[in-house]
């Protein structure tokens, strides 16, 4: 699950409203499907960010720590 969603313990990034929209309903799709059609393998990736100006929403400081963390893919 991306970190712009957000999870139980943690809320969505503002300021990201249509992605989060978007990744979100593919989430619950491959859920259904999971369930719909068992015999189906599906496997779901997780990545980091990636460095874009759909970044830019975040403050500085902390896009710093994500890349001393290796955090953001180019």
């Amino acid at each position: 699950m991306s970190d712009a969603i957000g999870s139980d313990s943690k809320p969505p990034i503002t300021g990201m409203s249509p992605y989060v929209l978007a990744k979100s309903a593919l989430n619950k799709m491959l859920d259904l499907l999971k369930v719909e059609y068992p015999w189906l393998k599906i496997d779901t990736v997780s990545p980091s960010f990636t460095d874009t100006n759909m970044l830019e929403v975040f403050n500085p400081r902390y896009l710093e720590v994500l890349k001393i963390k290796n955090k953001i893919s180019k």
